[in-house]
């Protein structure tokens, strides 16, 4: 996959759960850690998992391994799928 494809899969996965914008994802963030400790917790690993992931996406494209590169690119849409599945289920 593409640099171009992989940021426009991002963009539409973006649009289908409404893009939220840096100031809401915060305000969520601090609801859930004030309300939901659990939810917020399940939060930050996932976004810790992204990130590792992000930073292995970027070894692998200058490496060209495209069949590795393709399995992290499907574990990232699924791990954002689910930060913005939480974001959604506490956004009011």
């Amino acid at each position: 996959m593409s640099e171009e494809d992989y940021m426009k899969k991002m963009q539409e996965l973006r649009s289908q759960y409404k893009s939220f914008p840096p100031d809401k994802q915060q305000h969520i963030e601090r609801n859930l850690a004030r309300k939901k400790l659990h939810s917020f917790r399940k939060l930050a690993r996932l976004k810790h998992s992204f990130l590792r992931l992000e930073c292995r996406r970027a070894q692998l494209e200058l490496e060209n391994d495209e069949k590795e590169l393709r399995r992290i690119e499907k574990k990232m849409f699924e791990l954002k799928e689910k930060m913005y599945e939480i974001f959604s289920e506490n956004c009011k």
